[in-house]
């Protein structure tokens, strides 16, 4: 899915995406883009913005990535990677409350800089998600705050069960739309159609699977936005090649017992398997 242009070894389902990611629907500007990412937060969870002008890049703009308590952290750094690598781009972190915030392990702390009172409007809007988000659906501050933000965006995107936060705020009725594979039917609670898809693209709203999508989600978005050479560009820059020693990172070619480990511990109630030492992953 990242691979945009090139051939190469892919697990059987993924495709090449470049011919939907066509030239002309989003192109670059000649005056370059001016890209700020907010993230929203409170003390478990935080949503993430990123801002793409056609116009000069303000003085001083900064290029920033925060996490907050309860974010799954790659969720949120995957996108920044990428988005953060567009011409022009600028990074600003928001949340619901300003200061360091931590992640869903209480391991790592970063900053935000700036609180959702002062951010209404932005030109892409990117929602990671991580455990917090089971709380988060029900915060009305910020479940409203995404919808209104939304109503202005270019862009809206999700990470993971960022998309269940959208889904909260309206934003995916009547769409196709995925999350992680363990939350895939809570979409239907919010009039979405579920997708196993790595990445889906309904209108401005893009939504990503579980964690490490995030990454190319930020590519079809960085692809959208400023075209397909400087997608490519940006893959080669971080060297996004990945060539993982197992064939495990999907649902459907997991091993069962490494998949029935996974449900046992996060899933329904009942299910039968041994989790052993994997309930804690």
């Amino acid at each position: 899915m990242a691979d945009l242009n090139r051939e190469r070894p892919t697990h059987p389902e993924r495709r090449d995406r470049s011919s939907e990611l066509a030239a002309g629907r989003c192109q670059p500007a000649s005056r370059g883009w001016r890209t700020a990412s907010r993230m929203t937060s409170d003390t478990d969870m935080l949503s993430r913005s990123a801002r793409c002008n056609r116009r000069a890049p303000r003085s001083g703009s900064r290029r920033t990535d925060a996490t907050v308590e309860g974010l799954t952290v790659l969720d949120a750094v995957g996108p920044y990677e990428v988005l953060s690598r567009l011409p022009g781009a600028s990074v600003t972190t928001v949340g619901l409350d300003a200061g360091a915030v931590r992640n869903e392990r209480g391991s790592l702390a970063i900053m935000a800089d700036a609180t959702i009172a002062e951010v209404d409007e932005t030109d892409v809007l990117v929602v990671p998600g991580g455990i917090a988000t089971r709380d988060l659906v029900n915060d009305s501050r910020l479940v409203s705050w995404l919808g209104r933000v939304h109503e202005t965006t270019e862009w809206t995107a999700s990470v993971c069960t960022g998309s269940l936060l959208l889904g909260a705020a309206e934003i995916l009725e009547r769409r196709d739309a995925t999350t992680h594979w363990l939350q895939l039917e809570r979409l239907r609670d919010f009039g979405a159609r579920p997708s196993d898809e790595r990445v889906v693209v309904q209108g401005k709203v893009l939504t990503a699977g579980g964690v490490s999508a995030g990454i190319d989600m930020g590519l079809t978005l960085a692809a959208l936005i400023a075209g397909n050479d400087i997608a490519q560009a940006i893959q080669l820059s971080i060297e996004y090649d990945p060539r993982p020693p197992f064939d495990a990172g999907n649902a459907r070619t997991a091993p069962p017992e490494i998949r029935c480990s996974r449900t046992k511990a996060r899933g329904p109630p009942g299910t039968r398997c041994r989790a052993g030492r994997l309930a804690s992953i």
